[in-house]
């Protein structure tokens, strides 16, 4: 009986602490992990070379530099937050709007494929976000315009 009871109170002690949502404070600089790593194998150079600086603007929150690789329209869908097709002009607004509470700690595509007329990434966003760590899905679609690959859909789920 005597160890009984502690054993209880510890067990209660650990559930309630999983439960507990932990506050994260923003790391500086210095800590950051690495932003963005190295492509998986994509063919087509041109289109490697979109999805690196997507991939980079996305880790690093610039939407300035994703509005530079837009198509005329873009397929935007975030999650329980905008889903449309947009202007270039538009969607780099309304994902200007999305980032700027969030700061991002990470990015990277998981998974590319290149075959079809459409090439698409993939991969894990991971952000702070009112000093909770949260990551979300990210998925990035390319189309040729012209002798250029667009960006032509960006979905966060």
């Amino acid at each position: 009986m005597r160890l009984l009871i502690p054993l209880l109170a510890l067990l209660i002690a650990t559930q309630l602490m999983a439960q507990t949502k932990s506050r994260l404070v923003p790391p500086k600089a210095s800590t950051l992990q690495q932003r963005s790593a190295p492509l998986p194998s994509v063919q087509d150079p041109e289109a490697q070379r979109v999805f690196r600086s997507v991939q980079e603007a996305i880790a690093s929150g610039s939407t300035a530099v994703l509005r530079g690789y837009f198509g005329e329209q873009v397929s935007l869908n975030l999650q329980r937050v905008e889903s449309g097709v947009y202007s270039a002009n538009q969607a780099a607004s309304i994902l200007g709007t999305y980032f700027a509470p969030r700061q991002p700690i990470s990015f990277s595509f998981s998974r590319m494929s290149d075959t079809g007329p459409n090439p698409y990434g993939t991969g894990r966003l991971t952000f702070l976000h009112r000093g909770n760590r949260q990551s979300v899905q990210v998925y990035v679609s390319l189309s040729r315009r012209g002798s250029t690959w667009v960006v032509s859909e960006f979905t966060v789920y």
